[in-house]
């Protein structure tokens, strides 16, 4: 059995955020975009980077949803918390989507910012992994965390609430 990778303590993962918004602010927006997408969402790196302004819809109630074609081409939507970097993303999706990187530039932007908030292994499954893991926290059940992450097997998404 495969050992899946640890959460990114919210410590850390709150540290990478207000890191990426500094560089949001010098010119790099995508990289605050990318760590929303993945902590906030829950995507995977690859279903963040196929992202586009017009996946992201807000409903009546102002909450914000991803469409995203995840692993054998099975579409979900995935709520994202309301908070003013969920909005940050509803207001700039036209200029930051989709985030135009490759899929190594993402994961060496990730492990930067990681490091320089304390924690030199972080990387993007980590940040879907911390989204699992803090659902699980909050009492949301494993059938929804299982649907929200996309997962097709519960067995997998017991890994991230154990």
């Amino acid at each position: 059995r495969r050992e899946l990778p640890k959460p990114v303590s919210e410590e850390v993962f709150w540290k990478m955020i207000k890191i990426a918004e500094e560089r949001a602010k010098e010119g790099f927006p995508w990289k605050l975009a990318a760590i929303i997408l993945m902590g906030l969402a829950g995507l995977r790196a690859s279903e963040a980077l196929s992202v586009n302004q017009f996946s992201l819809e807000k409903d009546s109630e102002g909450v914000i949803w991803a469409r995203v074609r995840g692993k054998e081409r099975k579409e979900r939507r995935v709520p994202m918390p309301k908070n003013q970097y969920t909005e940050w993303l509803w207001g700039n999706r036209q200029k930051v989507l989709p985030l135009g990187v490759h899929y190594q530039t993402l994961y060496q932007t990730i492990q930067s910012i990681g490091k320089k908030a304390g924690d030199p292994n972080v990387t993007p499954h980590r940040l879907r992994h911390t989204y699992g893991t803090m659902l699980s926290r909050k009492g949301i059940p494993v059938q929804i965390i299982q649907e929200l992450m996309g997962h097709s097997s519960s067995a997998t998404t017991m890994g991230y609430v154990c």
